[in-house]
C-alpha cells in the first residue's frame, strides 16, 4: 500500500502521521510524507522583491522542519520519502498523489495556515471531493487516538459496489486484533408526507429494516478474519448520513469508513452524497473508499 500523508505542522496533521505509523506498523507500506509551500499572491513591484525571497525562505524552512519531524514519528519504517511542493495546496496534494501511485491519501481535518497560508479544513474537503484515491480525513478523538490501544470503527455497509469497496480498504489493514468494528446499514425510514400509513407501508419499513440487519451480518462476517472483535448493527433513520454517525456515536468510534459512490467530476461535486455530508458532519475521522 503505498500512502501520502499530507502534514504542515498542525496537531491533526502530526496526530494523523502517529496514527498511521502505528496502524502500518504489521501492513506492508510506502509512506511519502508531503508538505505545501504556497506562494504568495503579491503586486509584482520593486517592494515584493525585498520580502517575497525572504517569505518563501521562511516558508521552506518551515516545512523542511515539518517534515524532518514528521519522518522522526515514523523512524520504525523502512520506507518513509518526503517531498516538499510548491504552489496552490489542493492541486499540489492531488496531483502528488497521482504521481507517486498513492492508494490513499491521509489529511488532518484542521491545519496551520503557517505553510499552507489557508485554513486546512477547506484543502482537506477539497481533497477529498476530488481525489481520485480513497482518502483518510483524520482528526483526534478518544477512539482513534495516535498512541491509544484500541481503534472505534463503523464501517457502513448496505451490499453496494463502493460500500464493498469500503470493507476492502479497511481489511487490506493489519489491525493486529485490537480493532472494535461496528458494521452499520442503515433502513431509511418511508416519506409519508402526512399520508395515512397503510398496511402497505407498514410492511415496506419491516421489509427495509429486515434488509438492512442482513447487510449489516453480512458485511460483520466479511471482517471477522480480519479483527477479532466485529458487531452488527441495523439503524434507521430519515437520512442516511445521519443513522451512519449516529450509529458511530453510540458505539463511541473514532473512525468511520464509508464508500464513496462518485464516480465523475460532477458525481463527486454532489455535496448531498452520503459520504460527503459523513466527512462534513461526523466529528470523528472520516475514511472515503474509492
Amino acid at each position: 500500500m503505498k500512502i501520502l500523508i499530507a502534514v504542515d505542522g498542525s496537531p491533526d496533521s502530526m496526530e494523523a502521521v502517529k496514527a498511521i505509523g502505528r496502524l502500518t506498523e504489521k501492513t506492508p507500506s510506502q509512506i511519502l510524507l508531503a508538505t505545501v509551500v504556497n506562494p504568495p499572491e503579491v503586486p509584482i513591484d520593486a517592494s515584493a522583491d525585498l520580502w517575497v525571497p525572504q517569505l518563501l525562505q521562511q516558508q521552506e524552512e518551515l516545512a523542511a522542519s515539518t517534515l524532518d519531524n514528521a519522518a522522526a514519528m515514523l523512524a520504525g519504517h523502512d520506507h518513509v520519502t518526503t517531498k516538499t511542493c510548491t504552489g496552490h495546496v489542493t492541486h499540489s496534494i492531488l496531483d502528488t498523489a497521482d504521481e507517486y501511485g498513492a492508494d490513499l491519501i491521509v489529511i488532518g481535518a484542521v491545519g496551520h495556515s503557517a505553510v499552507a497560508r489557508i485554513v486546512l479544513g477547506s484543502v482537506s474537503d477539497d481533497v477529498a471531493t476530488h481525489a481520485k484515491q480513497s482518502v483518510l480525513v483524520y482528526r483526534r478523538s478518544e477512539g482513534f487516538a495516535a498512541g491509544g490501544n484500541d481503534l472505534r470503527v463503523t464501517v457502513a455497509y448496505d451490499g453496494s459496489d463502493s460500500s464493498e469497496k469500503a470493507l476492502v480498504d479497511f481489511a487490506n489493514v493489519d489491525w493486529s486484533g485490537d480493532a472494535i468494528v461496528n458494521v452499520v446499514s442503515v433502513a431509511s425510514r418511508l416519506e409519508m408526507f402526512g399520508q395515512e400509513i397503510t398496511p402497505a407501508a407498514i410492511e415496506e419499513s419491516a421489509k427495509r429494516r429486515t434488509d438492512a440487519k442482513r447487510l449489516a451480518v453480512v458485511g460483520a462476517e466479511r471482517l471477522k478474519k480480519h479483527v477479532a472483535t466485529v458487531a452488527a448493527t441495523m439503524m434507521e433513520s430519515d437520512h442516511l448520513g445521519e443513522g451512519i454517525m449516529k450509529a458511530a456515536a453510540e458505539h463511541n468510534s473514532g473512525l468511520i469508513v464509508v464508500g464513496d459512490k462518485g464516480h465523475g467530476f460532477v458525481a463527486r461535486l454532489l455535496m448531498g452524497s452520503t459520504s460527503r455530508y459523513v466527512l462534513r458532519h461526523a466529528t470523528q475521522s472520516v475514511l472515503i473508499a474509492r
